[in-house]
């Protein structure tokens, strides 16, 4: 039978990825583009099966504590409180066999309403509930499942809660909803064949998406969705090159991705695939991590390695180390990631499963410019890089009176305002004003055809005045002459 975390661990290409991103800090503008989510460590005690959703911007956390117990946070009033009762439901966590498996809990927020999914620790069957009336109470009034399962999946649309699991008995994957004041398998039977694993499910405008590992065809990576009253194949079934683990599912503006670990190369390159066209298509074969979100066409992974807990996104055609640094520097496990609104959150535990610690959220805001009071509209996001502020260049300096040229032959940018001349390189950390050479902490570097450069030195140059708000993670801007 397969497995859900046998790829979790021992990926050398991380640590290559790890590399090739790294920076050294040094102090800055801002010191870092992670910050957290309240207090770090928030919760009593060790936490094992983080599960994070941001609802309108407000963090929610799932976790079991060594009791084994559920308990649901949300970040309110500026602080971490507890949604209904602390330890509402019985996971079973230290006394159940099956403890290895992803811990098999999942949570959703659908209209302000906590949703949470987990295996029951007295009868090992998957069970939903919900924080409905001041209380938590369960979702049909008994577990969804008739018998023990693995690897539970919750996604909740406009209210109907969805469940997907593997039935430990047949080893098939299966589908529930909840309609009609009970629990309804979709499709009306299994929707795979036997040796299914590593569910992931995803509701887009109604029709439920799930992708599997189909251990009748030698664990490949295979997506299904319901449509036209039964479960249909998206593209070719089994289509990834090898056995596949810890699929991550996302559909974004109808089109699914889907993130695995691929083992046709031993433990193998993690793997990034977009539906479009009608085929599966490699985003990236190098893709750093799998546990996956998309934000306005963008894919964000969070992985973990020796570095610690690292957050990257796909942009400019490669993967880029969002914050310019691990989240977190020590170990860190179960980590759980959310991409609200352009911001990436991620929950984790400090510490490796068993002997994890309390849980942190960490948040990478987005950094706003502001010019003289008025919001500066950038097309692409300030970055931090060495520990200093990186924003679109032409925009502060056409926005400050000055005139910009670009030079292709050597990669150059010249601005000029009235006795002002400047010019920067890309990749070079040596700039000329006015004709003596200043050095810069961060080299100006293109993302997404924007030239992005240390936003103190291009104020400075011109005359204003550079500070950064760290509270509304906001690079303020003044000029002698508003």
């Amino acid at each position: 039978m397969i497995r859900k975390n046998f790829l979790k661990c021992g990926l050398p290409l991380l640590m290559v990825l790890l590399a090739m991103l790294a920076m050294t800090a040094t102090p800055a503008l801002a010191a870092s583009a992670w910050r957290p989510v309240g207090s770090p460590n928030f919760t009593v005690g060790g936490a094992v099966g983080d599960s994070l959703y941001v609802y309108n911007g407000t963090p929610y956390v799932l976790y079991s504590d060594s009791g084994g117990g559920l308990t649901v946070m949300e970040y309110t009033g500026g602080s971490w409180q507890p949604v209904g009762s602390p330890d509402f439901a019985n996971k079973g966590l230290y006394s159940s066999p099956y403890m290895y498996n992803g811990f098999d809990t999942s949570l959703y927020v659908d209209n302000g309403t906590p949703y949470v999914a987990y295996k029951d620790g007295t009868s090992l069957r998957a069970a939903v509930m919900e924080y409905t009336g001041g209380s938590w109470q369960m979702v049909g009034g008994t577990p969804v499942s008739s018998a023990a399962t693995v690897g539970e999946s919750l996604y909740v649309y406009n209210g109907t809660p969805y469940l997907a699991y593997e039935d430990f008995a047949n080893e098939k994957a299966t589908v529930m909803e909840y309609t009609g004041g009970s629990w309804q398998m979709v499709g009306g039977a299994p929707v795979s064949n036997p040796q299914a694993g590593n569910e992931s499910l995803y509701v887009y405008n109604g029709t439920p998406y799930l992708a599997y590992q189909d251990g009748a065809n030698g664990g490949k990576a295979t997506v299904i969705e319901y449509t036209g009253g039964s479960w249909q194949p998206v593209g070719s079934p089994s289509f990834s090159s090898g056995m596949a683990g810890n699929e991550s599912l996302y559909v974004y503006n109808g089109a699914p991705y889907l993130a695995y670990y691929d083992s046709s190369n031993d433990v193998g390159p993690a793997v990034l695939m977009e539906y479009t066209g009608g085929s599966w298509q490699m985003v990236s074969s190098s893709c750093p991590g799998v546990d996956l979100s998309v934000s306005n066409g963008t894919p964000y992974v969070a992985y973990r390695d020796s570095g610690g807990l690292t957050v990257a996104e796909y942009t400019g055609g490669s993967w880029q180390m969002v914050g310019g640094a691990p989240v977190s520097s020590g170990e860190a496990g179960d980590e759980s990631l959310f991409v609200y609104n352009g911001t990436p959150y991620v929950a984790y535990s400090d510490g490796l499963f068993p002997s994890t610690g309390p849980a942190t959220v960490m948040e990478c805001p987005v950094i706003k410019v502001d010019i003289n009071g008025s919001p500066l509209q950038l097309d692409v996001a300030p970055q931090i890089v060495n520990g200093r502020t990186l924003a679109p260049l032409r925009a502060i300096f056409e926005a400050l009176g000055a005139t910009v040229q670009w030079n292709p032959a050597d990669q150059s940018i010249t601005a000029a305002k009235g006795n002002t001349t400047i010019k920067l390189q890309i990749g070079s950390t040596t700039a000329l004003n006015n004709g003596a050479q200043i050095t810069l902490d961060a080299a100006p570097t293109i993302v997404n055809g924007r030239t992005l450069a240390p936003v103190r030195f291009v104020g400075e140059a011109l005359g204003a005045q550079v500070s950064w708000d760290a509270a509304n993670y906001q690079v303020n801007i003044v000029t002698a002459s508003p």
